[in-house]
């Protein structure tokens, strides 16, 4: 069975979709079927690049900024994904056609697109849902109840409309789904996060050394830097235990507030606080053992 996966960030990128996308094409790879990854790409020089790599195949579409991109124009370049996917992929997707489509969000925006190739394919679709947006930028006071948000709304129930199964991550989001009477519209399941059960070839990382951390206890963050972590939450927590000598907090990762949060701590002279730039899976678990 050919599977088309079709997700924001991939590999080089080390964001966690990225790995988790992986991890799942290569175990369907290794059950036999054949995986396509479809994933955007701002670095590429063409329109479209083909890669192959141990039994995975990888379209890379060029689209605008995305991760690295102001909150505006990178609300804007995530609502062309579909379209622009769609006219630079299309002699790909009719050449390749699959019997199941898995699609992550975030983002909200992949629903049009999931649509024409459900249609294309005659195929069911899969949606990997991991953030409820714009329901937690909301709830974190990012954004308000207006014009934009009722867009949101718009795009999030399309997204939801074009998968025939939704896989939440928590109970707590099967609870939203029926609060909001939604489990009567979507078909949904319960879909923990997963990760291989075996990584080669792990060598103990240094970093304690490289980081003059010898002896403390290291309370280890790894993940994205933004609105909805609340990593205001641990910078206060480190300010206010700053009398402790022997702990330090490490914060491994990217994200749109990792500029601010950096700012933050060199302004208020925290000094038990470091911010380590985003790493690859190899080198997240070697700081990890």
């Amino acid at each position: 069975m050919r599977i088309l996966l079709l997700v924001v960030y991939y590999l080089p990128s080390t964001m966690s979709s990225a790995k988790l996308i992986h991890d799942l094409a290569t175990e369907f790879h290794r059950l036999g079927h054949d995986p396509v990854v479809v994933a955007p790409d701002e670095s590429i020089s063409d329109d479209t690049e083909i890669t192959r790599d141990n039994g995975i195949a990888v379209l890379r579409v060029r689209t605008g900024k995305i991760k690295t991109a102001s909150r505006v124009l990178r609300g804007f370049n995530e609502a062309i994904l579909s379209t622009l996917i769609w006219e630079k992929g299309k002699r790909f997707f009719k050449d390749n056609p699959c019997d199941l489509i898995v699609y992550y969000s975030p983002t909200i925006f992949f629903g049009s697109l999931v649509q024409r190739l459900k249609k294309l394919y005659r195929c069911p679709s899969y949606l990997i849902l991991r953030d409820i947006f714009p329901q937690w930028a909301v709830d974190a006071g990012v954004l308000k109840k207006g014009l934009a948000y009722r867009y949101f709304k718009l795009k999030e129930f399309q997204n939801y409309r074009a998968a025939d199964i939704i896989g939440v991550q928590s109970p707590a989001n099967l609870n939203y789904f029926k609060e909001n009477g939604l489990d009567r519209q979507y078909q949904t399941e319960l879909l923990y996060n997963w990760a291989t059960l075996k990584e080669d070839n792990i060598q103990p990382g240094n970093y304690r050394e490289r980081m003059g951390l010898q002896g403390k206890v290291v309370f280890f963050y790894g993940g994205n830097l933004g609105v909805a972590q609340d990593m205001d939450n641990i910078i206060r927590l480190a300010k206010n235990i700053e009398n402790v000598q022997n702990v330090h907090f490490l914060l491994v990762g990217d994200g749109s507030e990792k500029s601010r949060l950096a700012s933050d701590i060199v302004s208020n002279k925290i000094t038990n606080v470091t911010i380590h730039d985003a790493v690859g899976q190899q080198e997240y678990l070697s700081m990890l053992s």
